[in-house]
């Protein structure tokens, strides 16, 4: 059943391209003792199992695996077939089934969008799809999109959120007063719902006199990350300004990957201290009565792409990390985070924000903050106020085509 099966889905592959020639990728496919070499890319005996894709293994319908157990032990006995986005093996135990080799062969044998070839990478923060930058030295940080236009076309929301996730920061100007940054990010742009924490949402930042918060007065604000505190931190920091009449505090906007990939390469010592030592954060925001704390690495990999930075001296738990780590471990650690921070002065993108700007920042990668200013006679207004969204939920309105027309583009596709 399963190779009847099998061949029914080879049928319906998709047609290979010119430039594409299966005689070379079978010299570049062969079983070794691990598991699969396939080019660059090698896979393990038991990843191989569980990548099948075949109707046996895999459900088109629902995109799950059908799998009930991890298949331990069972190994590649054959590879046949190869085609641009899949390969047939044959395991020990009998069963013969078909695995991706591309990220569009990895959601199962029906076609997949071309947006999905183009953003996929993008969206899971493969660094090589990124553009790293220090202060204005790359034009495309500076780039600025109306909100008309942003919301003008499904394809134009899509390039903002492509620029965005390309560059850690995107900004939208000329968005009306009567709609809040909800209705912009849930409605016009479809990318909600936005990410709960335990302040509103929106949340109000306005300059005030002799405020205990640093973010309400007129003093310079560190580059920082937002809520690292958080076990799960916010991805998305959204930067509203309603109104802005005081002299000076140019916001501005520092990309933690560039530092990093200089610290990578001249100091891999340090590069490793700061992705393998466990530090601590903790807030308690005044009057509330709350704590919130947790531990984490200042820099967090997936495989050799930097997949998220929380830097925020502010907040930083020395006392916890007293606690927690030996003497010479934080020493060694403190020597890499300002080796690092090093990296980051005169790495800065400054702009005074307008009434009217939407500034959409990477949490995870860009550090925000803000210079110094006046607030005096009749220019006395800074009212900003602050959300967070979700990557996810970008990610998906990048991705997404429609189920319309993905239903109609399979259905051309088998004809």
């Amino acid at each position: 059943h399963c190779v009847c099966c099998l061949s029914e889905m080879l049928r319906v592959l998709p047609i290979l391209p010119r430039k594409f020639s299966p005689s070379i990728a079978v010299r570049l496919v062969h079983v070794t003792e691990y598991g699969i070499k396939d080019g660059l890319q090698e896979l393990l005996h038991v990843e191989t199992r569980n990548m099948c894709r075949c109707e046996e293994c895999f459900s088109t319908l629902s995109t799950q695996k059908l799998l009930t157990d991890a298949k331990k032990g069972v190994r590649v006995s054959s590879v046949g077939r190869v085609t641009e986005h899949y390969l047939t093996v044959k395991w020990d135990d009998g069963h013969e089934g078909m695995i991706a080799r591309t990220s569009r062969g990895a959601y199962g044998p029906q076609p997949v969008q071309d947006i999905l070839d183009k953003y996929y990478n993008l969206t899971v923060r493969r660094n090589n799809e990124l553009q790293l930058w220090r202060g204005e030295e790359e034009e495309g940080v500076a780039m600025q999109f109306k909100y008309s236009d942003v919301i003008s076309s499904d394809q134009s929301t899509r390039d903002f959120i492509a620029h965005f996730m390309k560059y850690g920061i995107g900004t939208m100007t000329e968005v009306p007063a009567e709609r809040n940054t909800l209705d912009v990010i849930n409605v016009d742009m479809e990318a909600g719902p936005m990410r709960e924490t335990i302040y509103k949402n929106p949340d109000p930042v306005a300059f005030i006199a002799d405020a205990h918060n640093f973010a309400y007065t007129s003093d310079a604000l560190p580059g920082h990350t937002d809520l690292p505190y958080y076990t799960q931190m916010p991805q998305i920091f959204l930067f509203r300004c309603h109104k802005n009449t005081v002299i000076g505090g140019s916001s501005f906007w520092i990309d933690t990957f560039a530092a990093l990939a200089e610290v990578r390469a001249e100091r891999p010592d340090y590069f490793a201290s700061l992705t393998t030592t466990p530090i601590s954060f903790r807030y308690s925001p005044p009057g509330t009565g709350w704590y919130l704390a947790t531990p984490y690495t200042a820099v967090v990999l997936m495989g050799d792409d930097i997949l998220e930075v929380r830097d925020s001296l502010g907040l930083l738990d020395e006392f916890e990390m007293s606690r927690r780590l030996p003497r010479e471990t934080r020493s060694k650690w403190w020597d890499a985070f300002l080796y690092y921070q090093s990296k980051l002065e005169q790495a800065a993108y400054k702009r005074i924000v307008k009434a009217g700007d939407l500034v959409f920042v990477d949490n995870r990668r860009v550090l925000h903050g803000r210079e110094s200013f006046k607030a005096e006679g009749e220019r006395k207004e800074r009212l900003m106020d602050v959300s967070y969204g979700d990557w996810n939920h970008f990610q998906r309105r990048l991705l997404d085509t429609g189920p319309e027309k993905l239903f109609i583009e399979r259905h051309l596709h088998n004809e």
